[in-house]
């Protein structure tokens, strides 16, 4: 079922991810182009914007071009992945596999 509180988060997140729009937009730049999933947990939105595959005449061939967005239910933007943004930031130079020094590969049995 479709609610304000869900319309309102979709048009957040849409107008942080698209460009101001003018008559001169390609099509790839629509709102339009796009599909948009929403799943609702408590009072977080999880919005998925990704490329319709059969708009823009077949034209619209890109690859990581959508976005992910957590919005609140009060319209904040909590999170945001654009493209082929990392989900995490990449470990700390100093972390190994966890190798413990000094313990046998076979379990320290004779």
């Amino acid at each position: 079922m479709l609610d304000g509180n869900l319309l309102g988060a979709v048009q957040v997140a849409m107008e942080d991810f698209f460009p101001k729009q003018s008559k001169d937009t390609p099509c790839w730049g629509r709102p339009e182009a796009y599909r948009y999933r929403v799943i609702r947990q408590d009072d977080v939105f999880f919005i998925l914007i990704h490329e319709a595959p059969n708009a823009c005449s077949n034209a619209f061939i890109c690859v990581d071009t959508g976005a992910r967005y957590a919005v609140s239910l009060d319209g904040r933007i909590l999170r945001r992945s654009v493209g082929a943004e990392p989900e995490a930031p990449p470990a700390p130079p100093g972390i190994d596999s966890g190798v413990l020094e000094g313990v046998a590969l076979d379990g320290g049995a004779p």
